[in-house]
């Protein structure tokens, strides 16, 4: 493929990714929104801990390629932060409704926060401290676009 045809790739494959990417980012603002809308209770909470690790989850049903199936162990990567809460005198435990994953360090057991519940569900919650974590989120998936259009592009132009 000529210069032009490769650039010409290249541009739609970016546009693609950028338009998935931005789908991406206003369903996870509007389901924020949505949160923050119902989460109208505030109280002060505790990080107990940061939960870090990979655990069993049984064997499952997985596809591996066309009609293939195979039963096997199956395994969750998880990295998120626990609060604790005080509601009417009620003590709650949990993680951030909106993004359950944890990727910036930094923080403190025993650090004090600032929680938003839902009164009529007080296990539902958001940190605005979280809010980082969600930025990190956002600059990983746009990093990680990055990486698979460079990868593309080398194995169908570069690599011979």
């Amino acid at each position: 493929m000529s210069g032009l045809g490769n650039g010409a790739f290249l541009m739609v494959l970016i546009l693609l990714l950028a338009g998935m990417a931005l789908f991406l980012l206003h369903g996870q603002k509007e389901s924020g929104k949505r949160l923050k809308s119902r989460c109208t209770g505030k109280t002060s909470g505790t990080l107990e801990y940061v939960d870090r690790g990979c655990y069993f989850n049984g064997f499952k049903l997985s596809k591996h390629g066309w009609g293939n199936y195979m039963y096997g162990p199956s395994f969750v990567i998880t990295s998120h932060a626990v609060y604790t809460y005080s509601v009417d005198g009620t003590r709650y435990l949990g993680i951030d409704a909106r993004n359950p994953l944890t990727l910036s360090g930094g923080r403190n057991r025993g650090e004090e926060a600032e929680i938003y519940y839902n009164p009529h569900d007080v296990t539902e919650f958001y940190c605005p401290s979280e809010d980082r974590n969600i930025i990190y989120a956002d600059l990983i998936m746009a990093g990680f676009a990055a990486a698979v259009i460079g990868i593309i592009y080398y194995f169908m132009y570069v690599w011979k």
